[in-house]
């Protein structure tokens, strides 16, 4: 997994330069196969809402946004929910960088039941009830056409 130094000390993106960078680069060089079975625009739906996942949890920053939007992708929308994971998300003595590193180094164990009970349904926030991001503003049901504003 590449991230530019770019991304690390740009300023913030908006919401569609994100999304253009995030699925258009990073996920076709690191995460292609969910491009190639989902599609663009499913992908870039469901990273939106994953990035308010990320917000809702402290993480901000762009790049650490893609990370935690990694382990979305690779773990599943879920992960968050598990044992390893959700413990350090709870944390409020770590800062975001610190939040992530930790997230990377949860144990490969715990990581596997985060990967057997994925649920894919939590990408779409509107399908899970008293899900932790469905009363956000923002999050997406519909896909967004080229052309649309930052959100």
């Amino acid at each position: 997994m590449q991230i530019g130094t770019d991304q690390m000390q740009g300023p913030p993106m908006g919401e569609t330069a994100f999304l253009d960078w995030f699925v258009g680069e990073f996920m076709v060089e690191n995460l292609s196969g969910w491009i190639e079975g989902m599609g663009t625009q499913t992908c870039r739906l469901f990273s939106a809402n994953g990035r308010r996942y990320a917000h809702h949890f402290g993480i901000r920053r762009d790049d650490l946004v893609a990370q935690f939007l990694y382990l979305m992708w690779a773990v599943g929308p879920n992960f968050w929910r598990f044992p390893g994971f959700a413990e350090v998300l709870a944390r409020r003595d770590l800062s975001e960088a610190a939040k992530i590193d930790a997230l990377f180094e949860v144990p490969d164990k715990l990581a596997a039941r985060a990967i057997t009970e994925a649920n894919m349904d939590y990408w779409m926030p509107n399908l899970i009830e008293n899900n932790v991001i469905t009363g956000v503003d923002g999050y997406r049901v519909l896909a967004r056409r080229d052309g649309d504003e930052d959100g």
